[in-house]
């Protein structure tokens, strides 16, 4: 045995036995001694996983929440567990950089196929896919290996073809998709390439595994190609009940499990609360059939993953799928399309209730986002580089270390002392990019040796950051920023910011007092603006606080504090809903602000104003 499962090596090997004797699970289960039905209760604490221990004990939270302003428990909770649960705090971070990547690409691929076949319009998403496909794939059909033209991209004479059958691999994804003429998905049908030609015709698929090995494409759409094992068992798609295996979603049902089964009874007779039932009231839901019901339901159209009310959409869509036929139904229409060899297909379930669209649209544009606001101040102090430091100007600079291969003439203009002692090398590399970089032929310095580095000053970099070890260390993220206000001398207030950094708050002995000193913008530190008695604090700022800021010319902001540039002042908020955007561009300045408020928000995205806070320093009051 291999792979995550619900049961132990040894709870298997005592079931098999009696499964291979024709008993069917439950009895099997009977037989070994075990209850099917019965699961291990799992405690918070045991669990190792500190991104699971957090996601079970959010969700446990937001449970007791419901259960305390309804006056009620839940009569069905349905489980669908986000993609990002089980990743550090760093993968989650690539993720989400790979995904804003990933979006300026669509973007530039929308306007490459508009211009290439003259659409007049954006591509959906559908179009967009099939031209990624078709530039993947060389502009050739990947299984009869011959040329698609562009007009050929979005007709009839091609299809997407699912490599792993969709029917038994449940796999929509794009690493499961190729663009082909429509004749070879009609012929290859429900079969992996393996099966409908390969195990049959050894020359076909020699040639085959040679044009995809030659494929500029992902590991595992390799894999999906060349698959000559594929296995229905394990990759089916169930027709029961799905539940999700993952060991978050297992914690999480069978803590909840305790709410149904509790031997303390609620008195039945008390406001608000379930009797007991024997009815199932706990399920997991896979993500594909909430998206499957989205598509059904009208709804495709409305998610977007950069609005984070997307989850409130899905919620919407568990919660409205109350019927587990709807699994079956799914299941049987998915095989039908495989046979028929369809492309574009809307599953055929009725909607829960007329009107529906309509009633989940008004509800997802009213959900409002709470996050919660993060206090902690973990996390290293300073960035790892070390980089050089000098004196250009009478300001300080700091360099960073480029390979001369890397160089462009434009980077010549940022060499150290270019003007200077380093003239003659600004020139030797110049001539030497001119030549087209010859690799066997490097530049030279002024004594003649080969020069494969050199030292530029750093763009826009930060000379504010820490001295260690003879060089420079830029400063790590803010953990927060402390907000004063004063009145000028029109009597109008002024509201000034102080940054404070991990370094500062781990740094007791060298930091007893939290810094005191309001960004000027443009100006260096020793140039700000020193907080004395005679400047009012307000509250602190820290990631995803709620803040709603009026500008002098009347436009309101409301949204979640993101980050503020210690250079020019300015706040980036974005919108409850939109973590990745900023309002302004980023750009809100916050000296002149007519208002500048704070709010704490519950986990019902209920608001209340911070009227005002008390200035801590290593979790002590400042006086």
């Amino acid at each position: 045995f291999k792979g995550a499962g619900h049961i132990s090596h040894k709870a298997a090997r005592n079931i098999l036995p009696h499964l291979l004797e024709s008993e069917v699970y439950s009895e099997a289960c009977s037989l070994a001694g075990y209850d099917h039905t019965q699961t291990r209760k799992v405690e918070i604490e045991d669990i190792r996983n500190p991104v699971v221990q957090r996601s079970l004990r959010e969700a446990l939270k937001q449970v007791e929440t419901l259960i305390h302003h309804f006056g009620a428990r839940p009569g069905r909770i349905i489980v669908e567990l986000a993609r990002q649960v089980g990743k550090s705090a760093e993968e989650r971070d690539k993720i989400t950089k790979g995904i804003d990547r990933r979006n300026a690409e669509k973007g530039r691929h929308r306007a490459e196929l508009e211009e290439l076949l003259n659409l007049g319009q954006e591509p959906n998403d559908e179009e967009l896919r099939r031209f990624e496909l078709w530039k993947e794939q060389n502009y050739r059909c990947v299984y009869t290996d011959t040329s698609i033209k562009a007009p050929d991209i979005l007709s009839d004479a091609t299809q997407v073809d699912h490599v792993l059958p969709r029917s038994r691999s449940q796999d929509n994804s794009y690493t499961n998709q190729v663009l082909c003429l429509a004749k070879a998905n009609q012929d290859k049908g429900q079969s992996t390439p393996w099966e409908w030609r390969g195990r049959h015709d050894p020359e076909w698929w020699e040639a085959f595994e040679a044009r995809v090995q030659a494929l500029k494409i992902k590991g595992f759409k390799k894999r999906n190609l060349l698959m000559r094992n594929f296995d229905e068992r394990n990759q089916g798609f169930v027709e029961r009940n799905l539940n999700d295996t993952k060991y978050a979603a297992r914690a999480l049902l069978t803590t909840l499990r305790d709410l149904y089964s509790s031997e303390a009874e609620p008195d039945p007779a008390s406001e608000g609360y379930l009797r007991r039932s024997t009815k199932r009231r706990l399920f997991a839901r896979p993500g594909a059939v909430t998206a499957l019901l989205r598509k059904a339901w009208g709804l495709g159209g409305i998610k977007d993953r950069a609005d984070d009310r997307h989850h409130a959409l899905d919620a919407i869509i568990c919660a409205a799928a109350r019927s587990e036929w709807l699994l079956e139904t799914l299941t049987r229409q998915y095989q039908q399309v495989e046979i028929e060899n369809r492309g574009k297909w809307i599953p055929s379930v009725p909607a829960p209730w007329s009107g529906f669209r309509q009633d989940a649209i008004r509800a997802f544009e009213s959900v409002f986002v709470s996050r919660s606001e993060k206090r902690r101040g973990r996390g290293q102090g300073h960035d790892a580089t070390i980089y050089g430091v000098g004196v250009e100007g009478g300001r300080k600079v700091t360099y960073e270390r480029k390979a001369v291969a890397d160089l462009t003439k434009g980077n010549l203009t940022r060499l150290k002392d270019a003007e200077g002692g380093n003239r003659p090398l600004a020139e030797a590399l110049a001539e030497w990019i001119d030549r087209g970089k010859p690799a066997d032929d490097p530049p030279l310095s002024p004594k003649g040796d080969p020069v494969r580095k050199v030292s530029l000053r750093r763009r826009g970099s930060d000379p504010s950051g820490l001295a260690l070890n003879g060089g420079h260390v830029d400063n790590a993220e803010m953990v927060r920023v402390d907000v004063f206000a004063k009145p000028n001398k029109r009597n109008r207030l002024e509201f000034f910011l102080v940054p404070i950094y991990r370094h500062q708050v781990m740094d007791v002995s060298g930091w007893p007092q939290p810094p005191n000193r309001a960004v000027r913008p443009h100006k260096s530190e020793d140039e700000w603006e020193v907080i004395d008695d005679s400047f009012e604090f307000r509250f602190s700022l820290y990631k995803d606080a709620l803040v709603e800021v009026v500008k002098r010319d009347g436009q309101i902001f409301e949204g979640y504090y993101r980050s503020m540039h210690r250079s020019t002042g300015a706040l980036k908020i974005s919108p409850h809903n939109l973590r990745a955007q900023t309002y302004e561009g980023g750009s809100i300045g916050a000296r002149t602000l007519h208002s500048f408020r704070k709010f704490e928000v519950d986990r019902l995205g209920r608001r209340h104003e911070v009227n005002r806070e008390t200035r801590t320093w290593h979790g002590v009051a400042c006086t």
